[in-house]
Parts: structure tokens; sequence; C-alpha cells
């Protein structure tokens, strides 16, 4: 892993152990846990053979509508085991959609494991709730199923 790689997940971990410590005890008490199965993701550049179906599971721990955590699995688009772990800032709603960034690490796609950061949209409709990351090369479809409070 180059040294600049290797300082940006540093920063990138850093980054989301900050940001996840104030949001856990400053709202614990709103905290929402979901199970999230990743589907699918469509990517713009049609021309290559990506993986779109993208089987995966993982959890969500939300503290707030703007603050939430999550970990989990999926087959990337290039057919290789992913696992994740991202945390996600949403300050702006949207016709309903939570929508902000997240930043975070994922293994699979390069040596080691990479730096993350994208923006996400997220909405519920009760217990169930849909995630769409947008990363640079397309957008990923979860669904959620509220698990816990």
């Amino acid at each position: 892993m180059s040294q600049l790689r290797r300082a940006l997940l540093y920063i990138a971990l850093g980054y989301m152990l900050a940001f996840v410590t104030v949001p856990l005890m400053a709202m614990f008490a709103e905290a929402q846990t979901y199970a999230v199965a990743t589907l699918a993701a469509y990517h713009f550049d049609r021309s290559k053979e990506y993986r779109e179906f993208n089987p995966g599971l993982g959890l969500e721990h939300r503290y707030s509508n703007e603050f939430s955590v999550s970990a989990g699995f999926f087959r990337n688009s290039f057919d290789r085991h992913t696992n994740y772990l991202f945390a996600a800032y949403t300050p702006v709603e949207l016709g309903g959609w939570r929508t902000g960034v997240i930043a975070g690490g994922v293994t699979g796609y390069e040596e080691g494991a990479s730096p993350w950061f994208s923006g996400v949209a997220m909405r519920d409709f009760g217990s169930v709730g849909v995630n769409l990351v947008f990363a640079t090369s397309g957008i990923a479809l979860q669904i959620k199923l509220k698990v816990g409070h």
C-alpha cells in the first residue's frame, strides 16, 4: 500500500472515529438498528462488463436522522468479496430523502483496504428503508429493515 493511500486511510479512519464518537455519546437514546441488504449497482460506463448484482448483508446503526454507521460485506462489481465500514452524515432532507455523504473504508477493490467517500441518499418507509450510494462509477442500491429500537 502506498504511503499516500495509507495516510488517506488513517485520516479517514480518524475522521470516522471522531464522527462516530460524538453522535454516540450525544444521541444514544435515539439509536435505531437496521439489517441492510446490498442488492445491485448501476454503472454509468455501459461498455465495461461490471457485475451489477451485488448481494451482501450488513448492519446500519443510526444515532439520529443525521448520523449513522454501517458495516457489512457484499460481492462487488469486479466479482470480489468486499467488506465495508462507513460513517454517514445526512443533514439535508429533500422530498423525504435524507442526503449527505459517507466516509469509510472498503476492501476488495485494490490490494488491502481503500478509503471511500461518496454521496448517499436514505429514505425510510416505517420499518423498511432504502439507501442509494452515489459512487463516481455508478449508483448502488441497499434495502434495510429496522431490527431494533
